[in-house]
């Protein structure tokens, strides 16, 4: 999703000897990849482990309040509220 997204706002150059714009930009894509498969280790470098996105799914760094990919409020899928507020419901059961 999120490779797909990046790929949305490329300015790339219109290709004639390829099918379509989406298959050049693929191309485009992997060629990328390519060229950093070979660059040095990242040894420190990890992906964001913050928070989820319940809307893209993306994950994102602790310290913001909205995605950075679609820009979805951190709490919105609890109507604004942020885990353990007052305003939170919590289940109990009866046996």
């Amino acid at each position: 999703m999120s490779l797909q997204w990046a790929m949305l706002h490329w300015n790339i150059p219109v290709n004639a000897s390829t099918c379509c714009q989406w298959h050049h930009a693929l191309e485009v894509a992997v060629r990328l990849l390519s060229m950093r498969s070979g660059s040095e280790c990242k040894r420190r470098w990890t992906p964001l482990v913050g928070w989820q996105c319940s809307r893209c799914q993306s994950m994102n760094h602790e310290d913001i309040g909205a995605c950075d990919l679609c820009r979805q409020g951190r709490y919105a899928a609890s109507g604004g509220r942020s885990p353990g507020s007052s305003g939170e419901m919590s289940c109990k059961v009866s046996l």
